[in-house]
């Protein structure tokens, strides 16, 4: 099956130089079965992919400025696909936040993990960065949107967050977390 896709902003100005791809889920953990050339200076490619699966389309920025702000499901036997499908790219954000060990100790010089989990499609999208001596990290490249967060650290202790919205193209501060 081939779909033609029109990647754009959120201001609809068209995004360049970003792949299609196709995945059996939407989230961050499936390789692409399908991948197309990257969108021209309109924002246009087109992908080929199989049609006896259910396929999420989407389009990935290999330089993770970008996230895609919606997919598209395509059903098993779905027929052709006539219209130009659209994606709109959103920039990504940052995250930041001060790590303290379960005895208040600033969790100095950690490698720290960030799962975020989406409401509805579960694990979303892992990151990883290293603490500072004050416990201070910063997760860039991250995308945007509502999400549950479990961070951890490398030594073994974590804590879960509630629902927190990162914002796309900017900082967005968790305070100090408490892991346990």
């Amino acid at each position: 099956m081939t779909a033609k896709m029109r990647v754009v902003s959120l201001s609809g100005e068209p995004v360049p130089g970003v792949a299609p791809i196709a995945t059996l889920e939407p989230n961050a953990f499936d390789t692409p079965i399908a991948t197309g050339a990257l969108t021209d200076a309109r924002g246009m490619a087109e992908i080929r992919f199989p049609s006896t699966q259910k396929i999420a389309l989407r389009a990935w920025d290999p330089e993770l400025r970008l996230f895609p702000n919606n997919f598209l499901e395509v059903l098993p036997g779905a027929g052709v696909i006539s219209e130009t499908l659209e994606i709109t790219m959103v920039r990504a954000g940052i995250l930041f936040a001060v790590l303290k060990m379960p005895d208040g100790q600033p969790a100095a010089g950690e490698n720290a993990g960030i799962m975020l989990f989406h409401p509805v499609y579960g694990p979303w999208w892992p990151a990883e960065s290293t603490t500072n001596a004050q416990g201070e990290v910063v997760f860039d490249s991250i995308p945007p949107g509502q999400f549950v967060l479990r961070l951890k650290v490398a030594s073994g202790p974590s804590v879960e967050v509630a629902e927190t919205y990162i914002a796309p193209g900017e900082p967005t501060s968790l305070g100090t977390i408490h892991l346990q």
